[in-house]
């Protein structure tokens, strides 16, 4: 007799809020990654969880900062963050979700990539990279792991756990990164420029992208070290000569020689193909300014509309600037916007306007999935290749990173009111009311079993949860400066 799948098919998913809970991306060691679902839009976002009684004092400078640097970047090659959410025992990260996965997987499946379809992404990520500099932002963890593809392909920057704020003469001293993709400078203990940093590690990545392996690799850390330090790699014959030309003086041993990002981006292998990308079409979403269209559509279901412009020139990540930017987004991406989940809210909140107070349920803490991954078959020499790769770097990772990190001079400044995080039991931490709105929300329709307006508070994504080759276990020593 065959057993029917229905009742698992739709079981009970847990709301927080206007958010759906789906499935766990991926785990770590005070956090779980999730797949959600915006039920106002309908948009597939990556919800970060994170249990806020194991956060230490460094943990809370560094997420501050990391938070504080996502709503500081506005750009088509970077994640999108949209919005934070607290209640007594969780911080939930909200971000957008690159349905296509990492440029890894993309990567491992073909082997290596083109030239042409290399600089593509290539030049996408420089384009990142290049915003980043300008606003003063070093990312310090570049890995072909970190970087994800949307549903149309496009690269999307992800995790700025380690980034921090750079501004030369002043040097860096944290001794962060990922072991294969970290500079010289950094396995001899000096403290280094942010922006030649974030040059090698690109000159590893387009490395990666063309030949489909590392420069520098080895078993240990200690044979990871010798081989940086001592920079000597081969360059495949089927690579072109600009395409070396253009990765060996990113990956030069000494800081002062490597390019700028712009003088990457003018490199003439960079100049062989039209390069196709998103930024242009998307000049207009990046500014400030904001469209009438979707104002005039969100005031037409009942949201304020001058909430929403306050909240949005307020730099306040609240549910006001989420849907928004979910609606901006998905007009972005899809040439319209969807009304069938507009439609199906507002039934719902007509509704439940007509049940009693004694039928609304509170929002229920969601507590992370177990940690420990699922096992699956592997069903292929290139499969069975990865698996050992990745468990090799894990090890690796493993021993790299043991120091906790310092916090920076501006998170040091924030500790006293964060301190007291992981003891809130109501209420907005300090932590959350420090990047938020202190106001509670009243003018927006509300859901009378499940509104976010009333029961959470609003508004700050956070680093992926797990990572291929070089995964958040597999990191080096940190201190955050």
């Amino acid at each position: 007799m065959t057993v029917s799948r229905e009742p698992h098919e739709t079981q009970y998913k847990p709301k927080l809020g206007h958010y759906q809970l789906d499935k766990a991306l991926g785990a770590g060691n005070y956090a779980v990654v999730r797949l959600a679902v915006h039920c106002i839009t309908g948009t597939k976002v990556a919800m970060k969880i994170i249990d806020k009684s194991k956060l230490c004092k460094e943990d809370l400078a560094r997420l501050f900062r990391e938070v504080q640097i996502m709503k500081l970047l506005d750009h088509p090659n970077i994640i999108r963050f949209y919005q934070v959410v607290e209640n007594y025992q969780y911080i939930h990260l909200v971000s957008s979700f690159a349905e296509n996965g990492e440029l890894y997987e993309h990567v491992m499946t073909k082997g290596s990539l083109s030239e042409p379809e290399a600089r593509k992404y290539f030049a996408q990520i420089c384009s990142a990279i290049m915003y980043c500099h300008e606003k003063g932002v070093v990312h310090r963890d570049l890995k072909i792991e970190n970087v994800l593809l949307d549903c149309n392909n496009n690269v999307r920057i992800a995790d700025f756990g380690f980034s921090n704020y750079f501004k030369p003469p002043r040097l860096l001293e944290t001794f962060c990164g990922s072991p294969q993709y970290a500079a010289p400078e950094i396995f001899n203990g000096k403290h280094y420029d942010g922006f030649k940093t974030d040059i090698w590690s690109l000159g590893i990545i387009l490395y990666v992208l063309v030949t489909g392996g590392l420069p520098f690799d080895g078993d240990s850390i200690q044979e990871v070290k010798q081989n940086v330090l001592r920079g000597k790699f081969r360059v495949p014959y089927f690579v072109s000569h600009e395409c070396e030309h253009l990765i060996r003086s990113m990956l030069s041993l000494e800081p002062e020689k490597r390019p700028s990002v712009e003088s990457v981006l003018s490199h003439s292998w960079m100049q062989g193909d039209q390069l196709t990308s998103d930024e242009q079409s998307r000049d207009s979403q990046s500014s400030r300014g904001l469209n009438r269209n979707i104002l005039t559509l969100m005031e037409n279901i009942g949201i304020s509309k001058s909430k929403v412009v306050e909240s949005y020139n307020s730099y306040l990540f609240n549910d006001f600037t989420a849907i928004y930017k979910l609606l901006a987004d998905q007009l972005h991406t899809k040439g319209s916007i969807d009304m069938k989940p507009i439609k199906d809210w507002l039934r719902q909140e007509v509704r439940n306007s007509g049940k009693s107070t004694s039928d609304e349920h509170p929002i229920q803490p969601v507590a992370p999935p177990p940690s420990k991954p699922s096992h699956k078959k592997v069903s292929s020499k290139q499969g069975l290749d990865k698996v050992l790769h990745n468990a090799k770097n894990r090890a690796l990772s493993a021993i790299f990173n043991k120091n906790s990190d310092e916090p920076s001079g501006k998170s040091k400044a924030k500790l006293k009111e964060l301190k007291g995080i992981g003891n809130s039991k109501h209420g907005p931490s300090p932590l959350v009311s420090s990047l938020i709105s202190p106001r509670t929300v009243t003018d927006m329709p509300q859901s009378s079993n499940s509104s976010i307006f009333h029961r959470t508070v609003f508004g700050f994504s956070s680093r992926k949860a797990t990572s291929r080759s070089t995964s958040s276990s597999q990191q080096l020593p940190h201190s955050a400066r």
